[in-house]
């Protein structure tokens, strides 16, 4: 290759009900290990945090009317999203600018997204 020492930059973004170090430790962790010198993930905490768990993260929440915001019921929360077609995210959009900002300065050569996190790359 043209730059065989330069490692590429990917900005990485988790899924709901995660935060960065979860998302490096279970979700990237064996890709980082086989790309190791070809690829450098950071990954970026989402900026709305779960009411059950401070730790944890989402790029968007829903209102009551889909969520009362336990654990338990996120399972729930996926199949009624699944059959409703249309909801309100609530955040989505301060996380767009949150992760376009962190883009713009970063230097990233491309950006990673799982679950939640791929849909917000996806927009």
């Amino acid at each position: 290759s043209f730059f065989p020492s330069m490692a590429l930059r990917v900005l990485a973004l988790h899924g709901f009900g995660q935060n960065a170090a979860v998302f490096v430790e279970k979700r990237t962790k064996e890709l980082a290990r086989k790309l190791k010198q070809q690829v450098i993930f950071t990954a970026l905490d989402a900026p709305h945090v779960l009411p059950f768990d401070p730790t944890l993260r989402g790029w968007w929440s829903y209102g009551p009317e889909l969520w009362d915001g336990r654990a338990e019921t996120i399972q729930a929360l996926a199949e009624q999203l699944l059959d409703s077609g249309e909801f309100q995210a609530q955040g989505f959009w301060e996380s767009c600018e949150f992760v376009l900002k962190e883009w713009e300065a970063g230097n990233y050569d491309g950006i990673l997204g799982f679950s939640q996190g791929a849909i917000l790359v996806a927009a």
